[in-house]
């Protein structure tokens, strides 16, 4: 809504109110480095103008309370450029510390002419390599009322630092012309509050009539199938099965006593034919001579084969 370039070349004033008690600290910060970058490209932009219209062209003062909420890479740009367009910086802020180490070398570094009033013994022993050998840390931070050291710089070349006295302060006038002076302010440079509202409804309502008119979209109605007055066949609901019939430890008993006797049968028959075979063999080999007869090898234990056992606990 503000011409930052017209402020500039015009001599208008633009006051901002970034308190962190009305907008808060994260919406003061981004407003401040928001507004301190769009003032540094409107100073910038005074690059397009001839070489003798940009050295009569106005200067432009950007006062900064508290400083340090502000400090940033922005300001450190400024301090090296702005000043060859017309851009003068006023900073305030409590302490040296404050400031990032890039921004104190940014202002340190283009820096001229130095006034200093009593500081703490940090910001002296700082501010005494300005003054050295003159002033010391001591005489810094001893300074008395409305006394300062300077250091100034004249035609490029700076001055050996001296001590001085400042005016008393400014008392207030008997009459108060501040009301006279709002008024002619508003009247010379102003615009009224009413003209403004109505020049912004003018334009949003024409944008509202150039805007294309969207019609909705009508929906096709959604037949109702007929109801059937004959009713769907049941499903049959499939029949449980009869639970398996467990059984007991007796059945299971008998079962292994059968399943073993006759394997014991199985084995017994294997054993009787192969030892008719070997009988047979014997005899043709021998001839017909009577073969005393051996007595029979004791039987030996009988195991139940593995599969077996796993079929019978497999049916249980």
């Amino acid at each position: 809504s503000f011409d930052i370039r017209t402020l500039m070349d015009e001599r208008k004033i633009l006051l901002i109110n970034l308190s962190k008690g009305l907008v808060g600290d994260t919406n003061m910060q981004l407003l401040g480095s928001m507004l301190t970058t769009r003032i540094f490209l409107a100073a910038m932009s005074r690059a397009n103008l001839p070489a003798h219209e940009l050295a009569k062209a106005p200067n432009f003062y950007f006062y900064v309370d508290e400083f340090q909420n502000f400090a940033n890479q922005t300001f450190s740009e400024i301090l090296s450029e702005a000043r060859k367009y017309h851009l003068n910086l006023l900073l305030a802020h409590q302490y040296v510390a404050q400031m990032e180490e890039e921004v104190q070398a940014a202002v340190f570094g283009n820096v001229g002419t130095t006034v200093s009033f009593r500081v703490g013994p940090l910001d002296a022993e700082l501010l005494e390599k300005v003054f050295t050998p003159e002033f010391l840390q001591e005489d810094l931070v001893n300074l008395g009322f409305a006394q300062v050291y300077l250091s100034l710089m004249i035609d490029g070349i700076g001055s050996r630092p001296f001590s001085g006295v400042t005016i008393p302060p400014i008392e207030a006038p008997q009459n108060s012309h501040r009301s006279e002076v709002i008024q002619h302010s508003r009247t010379v440079f102003g615009t009224s509050r009413q003209l403004i509202e109505d020049k912004v409804q003018t334009e949003y309502s024409e944008v509202h009539e150039q805007a294309p008119k969207v019609e909705p979209k009508q929906k096709a109605p959604v037949r109702q199938a007929p109801r059937s007055t004959e009713r769907a066949p049941e499903k049959q609901k499939p029949r449980p099965e009869p639970a398996a019939k467990t059984k007991t430890a007796s059945d299971l008993k008998e079962i292994l006593r059968s399943t073993i006797a006759a394997s014991q049968k199985e084995q017994s028959k294997k054993q009787d034919s192969k030892k008719d075979v070997l009988q047979k063999t014997l005899r043709e080999v021998v001839g017909e001579k009577p073969q005393e007869k051996k007595e029979s090898p004791a039987p030996s234990v009988f195991e139940v084969p593995e599969e077996t056992l796993r079929s019978i606990f497999k049916d249980v």
